[in-house]
């Protein structure tokens, strides 16, 4: 994933996981100005290593005020305990104020602020005329109202009041500023007629006076001008800047008078913008649904810009959206993800997949897909078990009946279940297995390692077929099978592949063990030497080795993922759909900013950020609100990672989807791998709750 560095270490374990929302760094503010750099370093030190301590440059004075203090600490998670522990506090009759230094944390964001919008009247006078009788007024109405002439937009309407012109009046707003008495001709015969005089004039709307204004401020990059006409009355463009700085000044001329434009006030608002880039071909795909989001943008959204940068051959395109907002910006993003990312597929609402896909069989269906829909792109995401088209919705949607309808074919095959107690869970990954895999599909025969079975899928001939293949295997098990035996075959090894314990390996019973971890989730990754019991752990630089590099990111990030989700506490997924970015529990009342989807964060409520509350009014709010509703309806907190679950049919035995842990539903006791759980229910419940 963008923006997170993640250490893997023997047996796929993650030792470290940095992402670049980690900030070392805190500010201290109201810090006593007698109090030394040494004395700050003293009461931070208990929290941890203080790596260094900074006084903020500030104005000069001739009163001593209170200072601002930069810390940087050893580690994120020390700084925040430090600002945990320090806000609030009182030092020498001042109360510290401490937060992140967010800043800090990314050294090359992606949002940038060097974007202001800015608008102004359009040039325009009003007109006014009389008509003898009502039919006749209504139909110039009609005639004129939304109507353009010369770009400009004109509204009409019927009115009482100064000027009377005629027995019924309409007033004619938004007229070019040189429009003169031709104009009535195309409204029908009038008893009078008259003009004001125009709120000022500037050619082309005032749009080059504008520019000149602006770039007196500095360098302007880009200078979109949103096309005419304009409905609401005012001119629109959006210019970058080549800096921030350069971005804030400009905001000086926000409600000023300017010459000009008549001493018309012109507005002018710093934004939000990302830049998207987007392979070349991806955007040629979907180039066509880039345009209608575009003018959707243009027509729909106040105050938002998305502008399409068509590279040359030998240049990636790129898109560029601005908004005023963190939340209309984050919405726009997801838009532009959903297109750019594809249309997951699914079907009534949930999301389509099958281990079909994974195999030879999988692999050639989609191939044979990819040639003859080449306006289509497939892509397969196997850990996340899902598929994604990208292309145009109406080229889409031959690609995905046909992957749905062989979908729905597949499961209506019978599914078996074969369970592989202790040693036996060596016997997948022998030869007779793996060769059985190959002749009936992955899809078909595969290892649930989590549970210690076999799922077979298919007629009852390849179930019995299986079944004997394990009892050959288990028949040929000795009691104290020898080190140079392969410890999944029992044969000696083929193509052997050394452990750092000793244990020899069969590369192709190796690989085959590999792979079924990545589906199964289980991590660590150890040796099944010695029955099963050795503990050494599987070494990445073996993994790597005998690994496609397909398969081994496969296994990183599936132990990416076991790793977040068993660790609730540490680390938390971003809150927008479908996105994969983790980020670190940070203190409270502090904001960071998705490098995904761009969605602002609060690190310590794991909600979108809530703009004015604080994180404690929250939850004595919405938290508190929240946990009543689960009381009232049942729902419960798992025990491993703190999830809200709901049982809604079944028995008893509970397993969270996101931490994997086995639940009594009743009493919410664990059990490692559901071992002894239906015991317990029978004991303790007096039956599994069915």
């Amino acid at each position: 994933m963008d923006s997170t560095q993640v250490t893997v270490s023997g047996g796929f374990s993650i030792p470290r996981i940095v992402t670049k929302l980690e900030s070392l760094w805190f500010t201290i503010e109201n810090v006593p100005a007698t109090m030394e750099l040494a004395a700050i370093e003293r009461i931070v030190s208990p929290f941890g290593e203080v790596k260094d301590v900074r006084l903020r440059a500030v104005k000069q004075s001739d009163n001593p005020t209170p200072r601002v203090i930069e810390v940087q600490m050893a580690t994120y998670r020390e700084a925040v305990s430090a600002i945990h522990g320090l806000d609030g506090r009182e030092i020498l009759g001042q109360c510290l104020a401490v937060h992140l230094s967010l800043a800090r944390s990314v050294s090359k964001r992606m949002i940038r602020d060097t974007y202001v919008r800015v608008s102004w009247p359009v040039p325009c006078k009003t007109g006014y005329a009389g008509y003898s009788d009502m039919k006749a007024a209504q139909k110039a109405v009609s005639k004129a109202d939304g109507s353009t002439t010369r770009k400009h937009w004109i509204t009409a309407n019927v009115y009482e009041g100064i000027p009377i012109l005629g027995a019924h009046n309409v007033r004619f707003t938004g007229l070019p500023t040189d429009v003169g008495a031709k104009f009535w001709n195309k409204f029908g015969p009038t008893e009078g007629t008259m003009f004001e005089r125009p709120n000022y004039q500037a050619p082309e709307f005032g749009v080059p006076a504008v520019r000149r204004t602006l770039e007196c401020f500095g360098k302007i990059t880009d200078f979109n001008v949103v096309p005419p006409p304009y409905k609401e009355g005012f001119v629109r463009v959006w210019c970058h800047f080549e800096s921030p700085d350069v971005a804030a000044a400009a905001c000086e001329l926000h409600r000023v008078k300017q010459r000009s434009l008549g001493m018309e006030k012109i507005s002018v608002v710093r934004v939000l913008s990302v830049l998207e880039r987007v392979p070349r071909a991806i955007f040629d795909l979907v180039e066509q649904d880039l345009h209608l989001l575009r003018q959707n943008v243009q027509n729909h959204i106040r105050g938002a810009y998305l502008a399409i940068l068509s590279r040359s051959e030998n240049e990636e395109p790129g898109v560029r959206l601005v908004a005023e907002d963190s939340r209309t910006l984050a919405r726009l993003r997801a838009e532009l993800s959903e297109i750019l990312a594809g249309e997951i597929l699914k079907e009534n609402g949930q999301q389509v997949w099958d281990d079909f896909l994974r195999g030879e069989a999988g692999s050639r269906f989609l191939n044979d897909l990819r040639a003859r829909n080449s306006d289509v792109m497939i892509s397969v995401h196997y850990f996340r078990r899902c598929i994604r088209l990208i292309g145009t919705p109406k080229r889409r949607e031959p690609v995905a009946a046909a992957i749905i309808s062989r979908l729905s074919l597949l499961r209506q095959d019978k599914v078996h279940t074969i369970p592989l107690g202790g040693k036996l869970i060596n016997v997948f990954f022998g030869p007779e297995l793996m060769a059985a895999q190959q002749r009936h599909g992955v899809e078909n025969i595969r290892l649930d390692l989590q549970y210690r079975v076999l799922i077979v899928r298919g007629p009852e001939t390849l179930y019995e077929e299986v079944q004997q293949l394990v009892h050959m295997v288990k028949s040929r098990q000795v009691a104290n099978p020898s080190i140079d035996h392969c410890p999944v075959c029992f044969d000696p090894p083929v193509t052997p592949i050394s452990t750092s314990c000793g244990h020899k390996w069969c590369k192709s019973c190796m690989v085959g063990y590999l792979v079924a971890s990545a589906d199964s989730r289980s991590f660590p990754i150890s040796c099944l030497g010695n029955q099963g019991k050795c503990t050494a752990l599987i070494p990445i630089r073996l993994a790597r080795k005998v690994l496609t590099p397909t398969n081994f990111e496969a296994l990183v990030l599936a132990a990416f993922h076991v790793h977040v989700q068993a660790r609730p506490t540490e680390y938390h997924y971003c809150p927008t759909p479908d996105c994969p970015q983790a980020y670190p529990t940070g203190p409270r009342n502090a904001v960071i900013t998705c490098p995904s989807c761009c969605v602002r964060i609060c690190p310590w409520c794991h909600v979108e950020y809530h703009e004015g509350v604080t994180c404690a009014d929250r939850e004595d709010g919405g938290d508190r609100l929240f946990q009543e509703w689960m009381l009232a309806h049942g729902v419960k907190k798992c025990p491993g990672c703190a999830a809200p679950i709901e049982r809604a049919e079944g028995c008893n035995h509970m397993t969270c989807t996101r931490c994997h842990t086995h639940t009594c539903w009743v009493c919410l006791q664990t059990f490692p791998q559901g071992q002894g759980i239906y015991a317990h229910m029978r004991e303790f419940h007096g039956g599994i709750g069915l």
